[in-house]
């Protein structure tokens, strides 16, 4: 499989070194160390994670012109997304 890598200059550094030591190639010392490095991940014992737990908080009612949609949030999406959609007409009408 042929891809692009973008190495940092300190990995890089590191990869040369038993490139021109043991005069070897680049794909064959990156194919070492991604092989060696994969095993160590294999064999990591997997940890069990702490679940993300989000806080609730009350943003109180709404104002303006969309207090009446208190409690109807797809309509207030709705209503932001046609204002955004019409702004975005009168912008590009605009410009001609």
């Amino acid at each position: 499989m042929r891809t692009t890598l973008t190495i940092e200059p300190s990995v890089a550094a590191r990869i040369n070194r038993p490139v021109k030591k043991e005069d070897r190639t680049l794909k064959s010392v990156i194919n070492e160390a991604l092989r060696e490095g994969l095993k160590v991940l294999e064999q990591a014992p997997k940890t069990a994670r702490t679940p993300f737990i989000v806080e609730p908080f009350d943003l109180g009612l709404l104002h303006g012109p969309y207090a009446a949609y208190e409690n109807k949030l797809g309509r207030l999406a709705d209503l932001l997304e046609d204002e955004e959609i019409i702004a975005r007409m009168r912008r590009d009408n605009s410009r001609r």
